[in-house]
């Protein structure tokens, strides 16, 4: 049986309890820039998630885990597989995984320019198949307008390609999205995800909305929404202010 325990620290660590015994063994404390948020574990793997720089991963150990577990290991020791994803900006929830003996992991994978994909994972094969890509039916009448009738109308197309040339799909085209680290008055650093329209975008002269930043290690939503496109087209800039840096600091 696996399970996890913060013991001396606050992150969590993955444990092996043997049944009859009950005897508890570190077998892996993640580094000191990662933590592993949570875990789901399956007849033949086990699945981590993981939050490394800020940056969200997921990853799968082949089950059980056959290693000596007398002092812990790094995470790469255990060999791990993680999951190709189309960018470190993304957000990425789990789907729908109730399945014990299921060797494929579902998730919901989006961000501010890569409107909802859903992908399986074959733990086994180490392979993913995308399933579906949300449909962007308000993109042409917000940015039309602008000039960028074509690429609106190439990613469109490119879109209704994703199921069958399995490539990731998005509107970078349209869009610059970038992560910056800003100083906070008190000197700690905070992640900035800033998003705007390439072009509608005038430099120094664009309006600007800032979203509170999360706490409690929650990270703001910055999942695809349709609903920014309105104010991307008339040059608005939207910036996302995440969990500052004091907070993982402070959990080592």
């Amino acid at each position: 049986m696996s399970v996890t325990s913060a013991f001396e620290i606050h992150s969590f660590n993955t444990i092996l309890c043997s049944m009859g015994e009950l005897l508890l063994s570190i077998v892996t404390v993640p580094d000191s820039d990662c933590t592993i948020q949570d875990m789901d574990i399956f007849h033949d793997n086990l699945v981590l998630f993981l939050r490394k720089n800020g940056t969200p991963l997921f990853c799968s150990i082949s089950m059980p885990i056959d290693v000596d577990v007398q002092e812990p290991k790094e995470l790469d020791d255990l060999n791990p597989w993680f999951f190709p994803i189309p960018s470190e900006l993304c957000s990425i929830v789990a789907g729908s995984n109730n399945d014990f003996m299921s060797s494929t992991y579902q998730l919901v994978i989006s961000s501010p320019v890569i409107p909802d994909l859903t992908v399986d994972y074959d733990l086994r094969k180490k392979t993913f198949t995308i399933l579906h890509q949300e449909e962007v039916t308000t993109i042409s009448a917000n940015l039309g307008g602008l000039g960028f009738q074509s690429n609106v109308s190439s990613i469109q197309q490119n879109m209704q390609l994703v199921k069958t040339s399995q490539n990731w799909s998005d509107l970078s085209k349209l869009f610059s999205c970038e992560r910056v680290e800003v100083i906070s008055h008190d000197g700690v650093s905070i992640p900035l995800v800033i998003l705007y329209s390439w072009g509608a975008h005038c430099h120094g002269e664009s309006p600007g909305i800032l979203y509170g930043y999360g706490a409690y290690g929650e990270d703001l939503d910055k999942s695809w929404c349709s609903e920014r496109l309105s104010l991307l087209s008339r040059g608005w800039v939207l910036a996302f202010a995440d969990v500052r840096y004091v907070y993982a600091t402070e959990l080592q």
